[in-house]
């Protein structure tokens, strides 16, 4: 039932990429696509897997897969539809081993697949689409590694937690009636097959082994076991408790080869490409990444940046889905994060431990579940809450600690249902506004126009004062970002016809990335097109490491004619013998302006006179 509602709505999606989607590509989907172009084992800023992705879905789809205007759109989001659907079918199955109920798993899955935040992972083709869903599967990989696997009859049993299958008193054998299996060094080998597989899109993903190792170390059993040379997992006595099978000793030190194993496949995967591309490129995606955590340069310490963190992941959430977030953390916390006498009397036999930690209902989290999700959840969160003191946070840098928060909420959920007291009863309220808001939202999303033709932005605007800025629309509609490009790529596409009728061959260049990325991808003979941010003082990008370009290698360009897309500083301009604007293209959006960008002519290329500041990551 999971796998085909999965199906059915991936089908759904690619659907509304063909024949009714309004966005066009978002400028770094538009950058990931020009990385396909040129494949290679790592990037600028970022692994290659996305580049990989695109690469291999245009390899399948290429020739048949367009838009209603002819675009490959849809080609280029095809993996994220793909990743998307693997991720909702990832939270069902996480949810179905930490709850032992399908039933609640699929209505978890179910709410998942309403949401703004679903539809944005399975429509846009950024890093976040395949990282997520590597890290999704990573959690439930990473459940069956540890041994924590739940049983198909509804209760999960603790008593697997030491890595092997057990038979309780008086119960067939597993292998009859479970569908558990022993965790072995295959399933540790296939984590760190996945975990590199995430790090190579994004590399937040070395988050995840930290956290592993936090459950592991933190964890009182585990721990025992860690240590435990020859240990052969648990067997139930006579009186139902349980104790450790003995094994010959074989030089093995409990989980901790498992673990080292683990993370030697992530980094053969991971680390071996990234880091060979990066020794011959001067390490520039590690200085990119160190830069945008402040760990180099002089940025100023922001005492107040985690109030900002917590702001933005809170709207991000709609409210409910921080309060839900955190009053489950709490539960989980209170009910007692380790079995009673594990973290206090440690010669307190491990049998008796485990024992205290059985479920007392088929929904009731035992301590070394809700152990498992806070450990994946909150140190992601903490982590980047550091961060946020030294420098702003993107909204979808920590989205990933929400994926082990939501099997955690929806058990909390479950379980506080009937409560009558007047808290639950407020948080229903705020958790059912919420719920409204994020299915508008994702209304919205899927068509952006409906937020105009029913006056909420201009509404909003004039609440808050903004409608006389100019470009208003750009502070409460983030699709304007993906809105335009297609019209700027068909002025730039007639001036360019024009200049070709006089003889000449106008070579591209923009200001932006984006905006280059954005204008290889829709002019019809998707060109290469340079970005000429390093002389208008902003960062590197990818487009400086592509060689030859006009900013590290102007022999090759003397004397040409540039079309030059976007504002030009005063040193791009003394580039050239003449330079002047030739059209100006306006975008709006229901009669108000939402981009507006410049077009200049250069001719006589000559180079550009040297910078006074060093290149900036």
């Amino acid at each position: 039932m999971a796998i085909a509602t999965v199906v059915v709505a991936g089908l759904l999606r690619i659907a509304y990429l063909i024949w009714f989607c309004p966005l066009d590509l978002a400028p770094d989907e538009a950058y990931y696509w020009d990385w396909s172009r040129q494949l290679d084992w790592c990037y600028y800023s970022k692994g290659p897997l996305v580049a990989w992705l695109i690469h291999a879905a245009e390899l399948t789809s290429g020739n048949w897969l367009r838009d209603p205007y002819g675009t490959a759109m849809p080609v280029v989001r095809l993996p994220a539809v793909v990743c998307g659907q693997l991720l909702a079918l990832g939270c069902f199955c996480l949810t179905w081993q930490v709850s032992g109920s399908a039933a609640l798993a699929y209505l978890t899955m179910l709410a998942f697949l309403l949401t703004p935040h679903y539809s944005a992972v399975s429509t846009l083709m950024t890093i976040d689409s395949p990282y997520l869903c590597c890290w999704q599967w990573a959690l439930v990989w990473a459940w069956r590694a540890l041994g924590l696997t739940a049983s198909r009859n509804g209760a999960a049993d603790p008593r697997a937690s030491a890595g092997t299958a057990l038979h309780a008193k008086n119960e067939p054998p597993v292998a009859n009636r479970e569908w558990r299996i022993a965790p072995g060094i295959a399933d540790w080998l296939l984590l760190g097959l996945i975990i590199g597989l995430g790090t190579l899109a994004k590399p937040t993903m070395v988050l995840f082994p930290m956290c592993l190792g936090l459950f592991l170390i933190g964890y009182h059993p585990h721990r025992r076991l860690m240590y435990s040379a020859g240990h052969g997992g648990l067997t139930p006595t006579s009186s139902g408790s349980l104790r450790p099978v003995a094994q010959p000793r074989t030089g093995q030190r409990g989980w901790w080869w498992r673990f080292a194993a683990m993370l030697a496949i992530a980094g053969l995967i991971a680390g071996g490409p990234i880091l060979w591309w990066n020794a011959q490129h001067d390490w520039v995606t590690f200085r990119h990444i160190f830069t945008q955590a402040t760990f180099a340069g002089t940025a100023r310490w922001r005492f107040w940046g985690w109030l900002e963190y917590v702001g933005v992941q809170t709207a991000l959430l709609f409210g409910g889905g921080m309060i839900a977030w955190l009053a489950a953390s709490l539960a989980a916390v209170r009910s007692g994060l380790w079995p009673r006498g594990a973290s206090t009397n440690r010669s307190r036999p491990l049998s008796g431990q485990l024992r205290s930690a059985r479920w007392s209902s088929p929904l009731r989290l035992p301590s070394q579940v809700a152990w498992f999700l806070l450990c994946f959840s909150w140190p992601v969160f903490i982590v980047f809450a550091g961060f946020s003191l030294r420098t702003g946070i993107q909204p979808n840098w920590p989205v990933s600690a929400y994926l082990a928060a939501i099997p955690l909420v929806a058990v909390w959920i479950y379980r506080t249902r009937g409560a009558t007291r007047w808290l639950f009863r407020c948080f229903r309220a705020i958790f059912a506004l919420s719920a409204v808001l994020a299915l508008a939202a994702n209304g919205i999303l899927h068509c952006p126009d409906l937020a105009y033709t029913t006056g909420l932005l201009p509404t909003l605007a004039r609440l808050t004062r903004q409608d006389d800025n100019a470009q208003w629309p750009r502070r409460f509609d983030p699709t304007c970002r993906l809105q335009g490009w297609r019209q700027l790529a068909d002025a730039v596409h007639d001036l360019r016809r024009k200049y070709r009728q006089l003889g000449q061959e106008p070579i591209l260049a923009s200001t932006y990335y984006g905006t280059a990325a954005e204008l290889a991808f829709y002019l019809p003979d998707q060109p290469r097109v340079y970005c000429l941010n390093r002389v208008n003082d902003l960062r590197l990008s990818q487009y400086d490491l592509w060689r030859p370009n006009p900013t590290a290698d102007p022999e090759h360009f003397t004397g040409r004619t540039f079309l030059c897309i976007g504002p030009q500083s005063a040193r791009a301009s003394a580039g050239f013998a003449s330079f002047q604007l030739v059209g100006t293209v306006v975008v709006d959006r229901h009669g108000y302006e939402i981009a507006r960008e410049y077009i200049y002519l250069g001719r006589g290329f000559r180079g550009f006179p040297p910078g006074q500041n060093p290149p900036s990551y």
